[in-house]
């Protein structure tokens, strides 16, 4: 029995598995693989064809990665603006200490909340993801 080695064509990952066999599964992903199209692709050339289960499950990964993508960049806009209001309160107060009514008072107010509601609403999301 020969075993061939192939690339997913949805994450890209090598995997292993019979000739013999009419389709496989992506050890990594669990995309079906049409292994009739593959050899196909293999003998013409051509590039693989996917399945229409397969397009949808390739627009719904692609969604979720945009999605996460999307988050990672705004916790990194986010962690960038809590840390310049805290830096700039603080060198306002180190200047101003004896001044109640001193701007760095305000910008710590505001890098306050700047920091505590997101992370109350990522903490609520997590929970309901865990549901």
């Amino acid at each position: 029995m020969k075993i061939i080695e192939m690339k997913c064509i949805l994450c890209g990952e090598n995997t292993s598995v019979e000739d013999n066999r009419r389709f496989c599964f992506c050890s990594y992903c669990g995309t079906r693989i049409d292994l009739c199209d593959f050899r196909e692709m293999q003998s013409t050339g051509t590039s693989y064809c996917v399945n229409g289960e397969d397009e949808i499950r390739i627009k719904e990964l692609e969604i979720e990665k945009g999605k996460k993508d999307l988050k990672e960049t705004l916790i990194k806009v986010w962690v960038f603006i809590v840390v310049a209001l805290g830096s700039a309160a603080i060198e306002i107060l180190l200047k101003d200490k004896d001044n109640p009514n001193s701007l760095g008072y305000l910008l710590l107010l505001i890098d306050f909340n700047v920091a505590v509601w997101p992370t109350v609403f990522l903490i609520k999301e997590n929970k309901k993801k865990r549901k």
